[in-house]
């Protein structure tokens, strides 16, 4: 009825609509490519819903983590500020080191815009001003992050000091170190944190910030759109600790998450292992980690500018330490000694003024007591002043 050409017509729309039908199916059946490189130094894959260890390898051994320390002081955030609080920029915070979002010193912020900086685009200056803000300064953030560990019972000893993960010259007291098991353990409190999830969860985040720029902040965590399902978390990276990825995905109703670290292809790997965990029902004789409890909550600083939200230009680094990274108790004590050595100069400089005077006025005292006492004629035989005196007197009675 068509005829040849209008039957190879029909024939060639129907396999065209069977190979586009059938393309779906092929790509979910092709294997993922093999990652590139050795693998990662540290791993472990848990499962979000009931904290079962799926794989690991190193997972207790404490590494450097670099910017994946972000989603600690992130949590630190949430337990200690409201979502209508406000995260004021110092002069430190502003001068800390690339990567960051450029906030200017006297900038007041909306904590969930820092938030979204801090774990959207691994600002250094967000984790510098969230540190500020709840401890008064980078220095005793520590105290919070220890309570936090604490609080998620993190086993394997980490140090936590640097609050945005470095661990270079410009850190604080040399970075931090901790384990990929703790960092699981983290990452399942931010998965369950309705102010975190999302933001982690998030291609691309804008806003238009207090400086008036309209900011759209592109995730560094590429798996947002390499992996189907995925849901997070934070990508780490310094020459120290090398490249880092916390990963979370979501795959026919469960919820894994990878942490790899020092690895060179993190995605390569993070989707192995994701994959891999997928493909194998959850353990329930492995090990657990420690159950999710209720969220911490911390009180932030109350003696610092951090309480206030300063005039927008206005200076904030009064009370913080110098931006060289020397405490402020030091400094203090080298412009007390200071002082002290000025002080010291001016008493000795008085006494040595004092005693010239002493010294000139003694030096002159014999000849004014000589000059104003009564006259004697043995030493001055030559001063006459009453005959001077009378003869002036006959002088001026003669004239008249």
């Amino acid at each position: 009825m068509f005829g040849l050409r209008g039957f190879r017509v029909v024939a060639s729309v129907v396999s065209a609509a069977t190979i586009v039908s059938a393309a779906p199916a092929i790509a979910q059946t092709t294997t993922p490519t093999a990652p590139l490189g050795p693998p990662p130094k540290a791993f472990i894959v848990v499962d979000q819903a009931t904290g079962a260890v799926i794989s690991g390898s190193n997972e207790h051994t404490p590494l450097p983590p670099a910017s994946l320390t972000k989603i600690l002081t992130a949590l630190v955030a949430v337990a200690a500020l409201k979502p209508t609080d406000t995260v004021p920029i110092s002069e430190r915070a502003a001068a800390m080191p690339a990567h960051k979002l450029n906030m200017k010193a006297g900038e007041v912020w909306p904590v969930d815009e820092v938030l979204s900086a801090l774990l959207a685009s691994s600002a250094n200056d967000a984790a510098a001003a969230v540190a500020e803000r709840v401890s008064g300064s980078l220095e005793n953030f520590d105290t919070a992050l220890d309570a936090l560990s604490q609080h998620l019972q993190m086993a394997d000893a980490p140090t936590l000091q640097d609050a945005a993960g470095l661990d270079d010259s410009s850190s604080v007291r040399g970075g931090n170190r901790i384990s990929a098991r703790d960092l699981a353990i983290a990452a399942r409190a931010v998965l369950a944190e309705p102010r975190l999830a999302p933001i982690v969860a998030r291609p691309i985040t804008e806003f238009v910030g207090p400086d008036g720029i309209h900011h759209r902040l592109v995730n560094h965590n590429k798996m947002l759109t390499r992996y189907a399902g995925a849901i997070g978390m934070k990508t780490g990276y310094t020459r120290r600790a090398g490249r880092g990825l916390i990963a979370a995905a979501t795959r026919n109703g469960r919820t894994e998450i990878a942490v790899v670290l020092n690895v060179a292809d993190t995605y390569g790997w993070a989707a192995q292992l994701l994959d891999a965990g997928f493909a194998q029902p959850v353990p329930r004789a492995a090990d657990h980690l420690p159950a999710l409890h209720a969220g911490l909550r911390l009180a932030p600083a109350t003696a610092s500018l951090t309480n206030r939200a300063p005039a927008r230009g206005a200076t904030v680094s009064a009370t913080l330490p110098a931006r060289d990274g020397t405490p402020i108790a030091l400094r203090l004590l080298f412009v007390l000694l200071a002082l002290v050595v000025v002080l010291c100069c001016m008493l000795r400089a008085r006494v040595i003024v004092r005693r010239r005077y002493r010294r000139h006025r003694r030096a002159h005292a014999q000849v004014r007591r000589q000059v104003h006492r009564r006259r004697n004629p043995h030493l001055t035989p030559h001063y006459k002043p009453h005959e001077e005196l009378a003869d002036r007197f006959h002088e001026v009675s003669s004239r008249r």
